[in-house]
């Protein structure tokens, strides 16, 4: 789960967890139409998660990058997955349309982070496509 991570704040469309304390402001009490008493209600539904890339990551002070790691990183595999970019994986995406699903290859990138994100009792392990150590593009979508 997110709580105790950080403080997720939303900027327009995108949302981002940022390090700090977690505060969760109050849910509006505001009547609307679908709500006229303005109580709090429980909401169903479809959750979409949208995972683009991580900035800005760093390892802790006084730690250095394993040897095995170092060693990806000078690979040819590490070269190619360096220069993956939110348009090559949209262009890509856009010429291999083939009906309502889409998928990426996802290679290996055992290098780079990964993220495995907690909604109540669902875990959703998210590959990196590309990028780098300190910015690794996901471009991940998952319905829960």
């Amino acid at each position: 789960m997110l709580k105790g991570f950080g403080k997720l704040s939303k900027k327009g469309s995108t949302a981002t967890l940022s390090a700090g304390s977690f505060e969760e402001p109050p849910r509006s009490t505001t009547p609307t139409p679908s709500n006229p008493s303005g109580k709090l209600t429980s909401r169903s539904g479809l959750l979409t998660i949208r995972v683009l890339w991580a900035e800005d990551l760093a390892l802790p002070v006084g730690t250095t990058v394993p040897a095995a790691v170092q060693a990806a990183l000078s690979t040819q595999q590490a070269k190619v997955a360096a220069s993956v970019s939110p348009s090559s994986v949209t262009q890509r995406r856009l010429a291999k349309r083939h009906g309502a699903k889409d998928s990426v290859q996802r290679t290996q990138c055992w290098w780079l982070p990964y993220l495995v994100m907690e909604f109540e009792v669902n875990q959703v392990l998210i590959t990196p496509l590309g990028g780098d150590l300190e910015k690794p593009l996901y471009m991940y979508q998952a319905q829960l």
